[in-house]
Formats: C-alpha cells, sequence, structure tokens
C-alpha cells in the first residue's frame, strides 16, 4: 500500500498496545470498587454493580458534580479516580503488550517518527507499562484522560486528541491517530486527521471503516505495512 508516511503517530493505549481487560470480570469488580465508594454518598441503583465498572464511574461522577457542591463533589470524584488509578496498575502489571507491538514502535522511534499516546486510562500507568517494555524514551507525550476527571471530555469527543495535536508543529495531513475503538475514528476525524482502525479490539475492520476510519490492520504490529 503507497500511502506517505506520517511525521506524528498518536496512539490509544488499551486494546491497542495491550488488552486489559479480556477478562471481562475484571469491568464487573471495577464496578463493584467504584460503586461501593460512592455508596456512602449517593444512592445507587443495583444494575451499576453488573456494568462496565468505566461506565458506572462515569454514571455516577456526573451525578455527584450534580448533587454536592464543587468542593466536595471533587473530594469525592477524586477518590474514585484515584481507586481507578490503582485498579488500572495492578491490571496492567500482569498484562503483556501484544505480541511484536514493541518491536514495530522502537522500529517507528528509530525512523524519526513522533510517537504520542492519548487514552482514557491512567496517564501514570500507561508510562509504567511503556517503562517495563522499554518504550518509555520512544514517546513524546503520553496523555491520560484529564484531570481533575471529566468524563465529558473523553473520546469520542476531539478534546484528548486535539490536546495532543497541540504539542506538535506537524500539520494535520502528517498525523495519524490508531486506535481500535469506534470513538477512537470518530474522534480522530473530528479533529480533522487521518484515523487508523486497528481491529485488535471489539470490533472488525468493517465495523471501523463504516464508522470512517481511512485505513484499517489487524494488529498495531502491522502498522508499517501502510507505507512500506
Amino acid at each position: 500500500m503507497n500511502i506517505h508516511k506520517p511525521q506524528v503517530l498518536i496512539l490509544d493505549f488499551d486494546r491497542t498496545l495491550a488488552y486489559l481487560y479480556r477478562d471481562e470480570q475484571l469491568l464487573l469488580e471495577l464496578a463493584e470498587i467504584i460503586c461501593d465508594h460512592y455508596a456512602a454518598f449517593l444512592p445507587i441503583d443495583p444494575t451499576l454493580y453488573t456494568m462496565d465498572g468505566y461506565k458506572s464511574w462515569y454514571r455516577l461522577h456526573r451525578y455527584a458534580v450534580q448533587k454536592y457542591a464543587p468542593e466536595e463533589a471533587q473530594r469525592i470524584n477524586g477518590r474514585a479516580e484515584e481507586l481507578v488509578t490503582a485498579f488500572e496498575a495492578r491490571v496492567v502489571a500482569r498484562t503483556p503488550f501484544f505480541e511484536h507491538v514493541a518491536e514495530a514502535l522502537q522500529c517507528l522511534h528509530r525512523d524519526g517518527m513522533e510517537l504520542m499516546i492519548v487514552s482514557s486510562n491512567a496517564s501514570t500507568v500507561i508510562q509504567e507499562a511503556l517503562k517495563r517494555e522499554g518504550l518509555l524514551p520512544c514517546f513524546s507525550h503520553v496523555m491520560g484522560r484529564s484531570l481533575p476527571f471529566d468524563p465529558d471530555k473523553l473520546k469520542p469527543n476531539p478534546y484528548p486528541i486535539q490536546q495532543a495535536i497541540e504539542k506538535t508543529s506537524a500539520p494535520k495531513e502528517a498525523i495519524w491517530y490508531a486506535g481500535d475503538d469506534l470513538v477512537d475514528v470518530r474522534a480522530a476525524k473530528a479533529c480533522g486527521i487521518t484515523a487508523i482502525g486497528v481491529a485488535s479490539g471489539k470490533y472488525t475492520a468493517q465495523e471501523l471503516q463504516a464508522q470512517g476510519a481511512d485505513h484499517t490492520i489487524p494488529r498495531l504490529s502491522d502498522i508499517r505495512s501502510l507505507f512500506a
């Protein structure tokens, strides 16, 4: 495939570099941690214990903002952020990167490509994972969820990717964003950059293309095949 190689490659993390929650029971464990925390401050719908823990967290975070004065809401929600970050750290510590991802990223870095990460996971957790894999020096910026946390600034909101774009001098036509989720594609397209769908998570190449992905690859380790 003859595509002009980008100057900047911005990457998602979960299900793009590593599959954190392949065991979906972990998401229920997170839901229990989050709901137990908020139960001291808010009425908890029992169905929140049976949901993806992140979705439960986002809903309860918004509820706390509505119910409490800003300082108290920030205290309650700030503790929830700490709990989620600690949970992610435990999961990431035992989750290897996808095969050949590290080698592919090291090659891109050696070739002079600027690499960044924009993710809904915690920056500190991602940095530790990159350090473990010997990849941290390859990345100019690692941008996890914004702090203080605001679920409305997560993808598909283009806000986090736009923040990364503003940290580079490269023109938009030379910037790619690669991620596994439909929201990754939508956010990248909203920013006016090339969207690469990585079919290593929940969605197929066809589903990512239908959402607007400019190109798709089976795994992130195949990224070089797009411009080799």
